[in-house]
């Protein structure tokens, strides 16, 4: 096991109360603009079977719309309640025909990109379907523990008690070779909704105080915005 991976499962027990904890998982492709009718269509379908509707956590298909210089035009998201529960899961979705069916038609229409797993640390705001734009911020965290406790102290405040949409702290456990250490995702209606709310923010009087304590926790790698087209699942709208 290498030293990043020490470091991020060390801030995992630090970090968390109990060993089943949510964990989510991100696929990245590419595709054409013309052929990503037919990709939601596959997903449909494959999300609409008898195993797809066995499927116990939400699975998602955004669209990137700032990714910087990764090539993937589009990001499969999806949730669980733990690590045990993916993997019973997808044993069976993998033994079942309409995943090979799935497979070989998403094989024709896309490029495959990164994937990664991540554990969900902490959550803040109000969890909703409607949650559709979502802001992604990479770090890498050098101290979990302050990271973290900024985070709380921050959302916590009465500043952000109206905070309209929904925020996760996720330490990253698989990733390839990356310095991302943690991400903190935030979802909203619109972005609209999602400028508001960031004004709202940046104005409290403890932004100043929050970030600098992130800058010496933590250093900052940069953010990517995701928008959902699809979901299937329990609770997904």
């Amino acid at each position: 096991m290498n030293r990043l991976a020490i470091f991020v499962l060390g801030s995992l027990l630090v970090t968390t109360p109990a060993l089943a904890i949510p964990t989510w998982t991100s696929t990245g492709f590419a595709t054409s603009a013309k052929n990503i009718d037919k990709v939601l269509d596959a997903l449909d379908k494959l999300n609409r079977s008898e195993v797809g509707e066995q499927r116990p956590g939400t699975i998602a298909l955004m669209a990137s719309v700032v990714d910087g210089s990764d090539p993937a035009t589009h990001r499969i998201i999806a949730f669980w309640d733990s690590v045990a529960q993916r993997e019973e899961y997808t044993q069976k979705l993998f033994a079942d025909s309409a995943w090979r069916k799935f497979r070989a038609r998403y094989s024709d229409l896309t490029q495959p990109g990164s994937t990664s797993r991540q554990v969900v640390l902490r959550s803040w705001g109000k969890q909703s379907g409607a949650n559709v734009v979502w802001h992604i911020y990479a770090f890498t965290v050098t101290n979990p523990v302050a990271f973290t406790t900024a985070l709380d102290i921050f959302m916590t405040n009465e500043a952000l008690e109206s905070f309209p949409g929904r925020m996760h702290l996720s330490g990253v456990v698989a990733a390839g070779i990356t310095d991302v250490t943690h991400l903190i995702s935030v979802g909203y209606e619109s972005e609209a909704q999602a400028e508001a709310a960031l004004e709202t923010a940046s104005s409290s009087p403890d932004w100043g105080t929050h970030l600098e304590t992130a800058g010496t926790s933590a250093i900052y790698r940069g953010t990517f915005i995701l928008r959902t087209l699809k979901s299937w699942g329990p609770g997904a709208e």
